[in-house]
């Protein structure tokens, strides 16, 4: 009897020891494959610093602050679509704390998508781009005339605004709404003041139609 009780402890340890090891393996293993195909912290405070020299800085404040940042940090490519901030404040001051965040959600796609990669919408995914928004999408829409790129209505006026492993963040100038199937475009006075206060795009910037 004495000797199951001296012998009990050490086969306790051991396997217990053995548990936590394959534990602590299985959790190295995650994280290292997490950095190696997601974002990492710095190319997010990249991504968050461009958005803000662009003049977007509520989407790069609404980023950093809600659970998006950790939803990126995850795993796996994303492309942003960064509203102006007169339509971010709007939304924010007229909708619910939960509308705000489905909102932002909206706003981006499980895949990196660069400017030629927009213009190529149809050959890569269909008309229709999957967002985190659960059971919404995006219509992406090539223009025949100016070249622009339209997505869910919404122009895309500063594509490639940032370009990352992981990340690129195209401006827009509207808002995509949730409830509906278009998004709204500003005032022609308010995106002149927008623009007025946003800074210079990255060197050697090209239109979306220029790619």
């Amino acid at each position: 009897m004495m000797k199951r009780l001296l012998s009990f402890p050490a086969k306790f340890t051991g396997e217990y020891s053995t548990f936590f090891t394959v534990i602590a393996l299985t959790l190295l293993i995650s994280a290292t494959i997490g950095h190696k195909n997601g974002a990492t912290e710095e190319e997010i405070e990249t991504m968050i610093s461009s958005l803000r020299s662009n003049g977007f800085d509520l989407f790069a404040t609404a980023i950093a602050s809600s659970n998006l940042r950790f939803h990126i940090l995850a795993g796996g490519s994303y492309t942003l679509f960064a509203p102006p901030d007169f339509a971010l404040r709007s939304l924010h001051e007229s909708s619910h704390a939960s509308v705000y965040l489905h909102t932002l959600h909206y706003h981006v796609a499980p895949r990196r998508l660069a400017c030629p990669d927009l213009r190529n919408s149809s050959a890569l995914f269909g008309p229709y781009l999957d967002t985190l928004l659960p059971r919404r999408s995006l219509l992406v829409v090539n223009g025949t005339v100016l070249d622009d790129v339209m997505v869910a209505g919404v122009r895309v006026s500063v594509p490639d605004l940032y370009l990352g492993p992981n990340i690129v963040v195209h401006g827009l100038d509207g808002i995509f709404v949730v409830d509906g199937k278009l998004g709204f475009a500003p005032p022609v006075n308010a995106m002149k003041k927008q623009r007025k206060h946003r800074g210079k795009p990255r060197h050697g910037h090209l239109d979306c139609g220029e790619a």
